[in-house]
């Protein structure tokens, strides 16, 4: 069960950078995509000694997988940074639980996995307290967003979550057939190279952000420590489940939301989150051995 130990690390470290992002977009008044470059950025001196401390060749087929799963990485992450940027934490960032339902559509087929209808149950249960919070957007508890900024970050982050089902599936298979804390380092390494030498060009006036401070290097290492954590789990576990736990991710960051940024409605936000941990638990203990 350290598979187990290693999600919720994973777990609590990408809500703690979801948070710091969103402090970083408040403080220095910074949009989605500016902020993500700041993620990427810094997370690079986290990442590289694990490059080359567990140093492996990559055969033609693996690498043509790392260049499927790059550009898709970066264009969900860009619509996760930007649903952030308009709605608050608490609010949007549950409904990237929603990447678990779409996770055995792909695996099924690529990996050969296996879900029994408890771990599936499990799954739909985390999913299910998202929706959970996403009533709390409506004081009269009714299914329904009031802004239409909320109703655009919603979008974003369902798509954002489609996305990533598909890069999940695909980053097991490189986990399971590379050592998972080479292929972490190594992907997260690609991702922000090439978004940096997009990112830079284009925005200019953005090479301020490239100044290290204590903010831009908290948001690196959490990040850094999520991304291996997240390929440690996801090479012992099949996906689905993994992303299920990491989605827990969620009751952090209602916490966390309300402790940092003083988001609303934190008792109907935090009860939805406990929905999801129930889910967690059915998950932990649904796996076939």
């Amino acid at each position: 069960m350290l598979w187990l130990f290693v999600a919720f690390l994973c777990a609590f470290f990408t809500a703690l950078s979801d948070i710091l992002c969103k402090i970083f977009m408040e403080k220095r008044g910074e949009n989605g995509l500016s902020t993500l470059f700041v993620r990427w950025f810094f997370v690079i001196p986290f990442v590289i000694p694990f490059v080359f401390t567990n140093w492996q060749r990559l055969d033609p087929k693996l690498l043509a997988l790392y260049l499927v799963a790059i550009p898709l990485e970066i264009i969900a992450a860009y619509f996760y940074m930007k649903a952030l940027e308009i709605s608050e934490a608490s609010f949007v960032l549950p409904f990237n639980s929603i990447t678990p339902i779409f996770i055995p559509l792909f695996s099924i087929f690529v990996l050969d996995d296996k879900y029994s209808w408890y771990g599936l149950g499990g799954v739909f249960l985390v999913a299910a307290g998202s929706f959970i919070i996403l009533k709390s957007a409506n004081s009269h508890g009714e299914l329904k967003v009031k802004k239409s900024s909320d109703m655009k970050a919603v979008f974003m982050m369902i798509l954002s979550s489609l996305i990533y089902s598909l890069t999940s599936v695909l980053g097991r298979y490189l986990a399971l057939h590379l050592d998972p804390i080479f292929f972490g380092s190594t992907y997260m390494l690609a991702n922000s190279i090439i978004f940096s030498a997009i990112f830079l060009p284009l925005q200019k006036e953005k090479m301020k952000l490239i100044k290290p401070d204590k903010l831009s290097l908290l948001i690196g290492a959490t990040m850094g420590i999520a991304v291996i954590t997240h390929f440690v789990a996801i090479s012992k576990i099949e996906t689905a489940y993994m992303i299920a736990i990491k989605r827990t991710s969620i009751l952090f960051s209602v916490v966390l939301g309300k402790f940092f940024l003083q988001d609303k409605e934190f008792r109907k936000r935090f009860e939805g989150a406990l929905l999801m941990l129930l889910g967690v638990i059915i998950v932990s203990f649904a796996v076939k051995k």
